[in-house]
């Protein structure tokens, strides 16, 4: 077995390199579905958190972020496969849209950066008290 080194120095240029480097990084946001999914069914045999915890040196949040990676992005939101949409993305992107809504996800693109899809996240957060307010305006102006 060829040891990381070896692997690098059997690298003939740096777009190979740069390759594998993105095939790693699929690589770790697959896990995160199929280890989601794994933790799911888990749970659903009875363990809870703390017992995750103790048995695979996982926090909590990792606990909860892989379940929720696997619940919104796996095939049909129960599989171990990443559903095509979002293959493209990568994982951080991904935990980026978590709180998002379907249609809020349709406006992301796998160009956006992260600071990108907070920009949006909080464009969206700000648009229902602007609503709110304007709401309130209306109910004012219609009692004097």
């Amino acid at each position: 077995m060829k040891t990381i080194s070896e692997i690098i120095r059997d690298v003939d240029t740096d777009e190979q390199l740069c390759e594998r480097v993105e095939n790693c990084l699929n690589g770790v946001k697959v896990s995160f579905i199929q280890l989601g999914y794994m933790l799911r069914i888990l749970k659903e045999r009875g363990f809870d958190n703390a017992a995750l915890q103790d048995r695979f040196g996982l926090s909590k949040s990792t606990i909860c972020r892989s379940i929720q990676l696997n619940e919104q992005f796996s095939e049909n939101g129960y599989s171990y496969k990443l559903d095509e949409k979002y293959a493209a993305f990568n994982k951080s992107q991904l935990i980026e849209m978590l709180p998002l809504s379907a249609e809020q996800r349709e406006e992301i693109t796998e160009d956006m950066s992260i600071a990108d899809i907070r920009e949006l996240k909080s464009q969206e957060e700000e648009e229902p008290e602007e609503e709110l307010e304007e709401d309130e305006e209306e109910e004012i102006d219609e009692e004097t």
